[in-house]
């Protein structure tokens, strides 16, 4: 991944994190660490919920010990933000990440005051109507008056991996802004992505906030 679009993700992770601590939960997240690593330094603790064991194991044994792709990407943000040159990145990931097998459609309601949910929605499917369940699911375990931000890859056709086929919904900002229908102060927008993407099959980034 270039330079420019480790700092692209690093302004989206962070453009709205709360910097007086508190809890966050980052929904599906437990081998996609970038928005974990950028949320880190602005919450007391963060939770990461993610279904399968190869996913759990592999969160586990990053926050033993992160692999070198997480380092460089560390390395970039705190040329970026001089307030992290000496924050303890792999520390405060074992003192405050914590982890739960629960999938984004059993999230019980109300249950944190914000929720953090990246690349997941339109990645589990091709078919619209479970897109829109897994952002309402979302939208119930936020508490009243609690925040969601969110991030999906737009113009998405889904890809292969050796042979096997990962599905995706091919989504706009008008879709982001429907699946969390009643939400206040919402808003999504698009951002194309600088130079190489980071798979092929999709145009950008749609990033999303809104207060429930």
């Amino acid at each position: 991944m270039k330079v420019q679009d480790v700092l692209i993700l690093y302004r989206i992770f962070t453009r709205h994190q709360n910097r007086t601590g508190g809890v966050i939960m980052e929904v599906g997240g437990a081998v996609n660490l970038y928005p974990v690593l950028a949320m880190l330094p602005f919450y007391d603790r963060v939770i990461i919920t993610d279904i399968t064991d190869a996913n759990l194991h592999y969160l586990s044994s990053q926050i033993s010990k992160l692999d070198k792709v997480w380092m460089q990407y560390i390395d970039v943000i705190r040329t970026f933000d001089l307030s992290l040159q000496g924050y303890d990145f792999q520390a405060e990931l074992k003192k405050k990440v914590h982890y739960q097998r629960v999938s984004v459609f059993d999230l019980q309601t109300d249950i944190v005051n914000h929720i953090s949910m990246n690349f997941l929605a339109e990645s589990i499917t091709d078919k619209y109507t479970t897109f829109y369940d897994a952002c309402q699911c979302v939208k119930k375990a936020v508490r009243k008056g609690g925040q969601i931000t969110a991030t999906f890859m737009s113009g998405s056709t889904g890809y292969k991996v050796n042979g096997h086929r990962f599905p995706a919904v091919n989504i706009s900002t008008e879709h982001v802004i429907d699946a969390f229908a009643d939400m206040k102060e919402a808003f999504a927008v698009n951002i194309p992505m600088v130079g190489n993407p980071v798979r092929k099959g999709y145009s950008g980034i749609i990033y999303y906030q809104g207060k429930r």
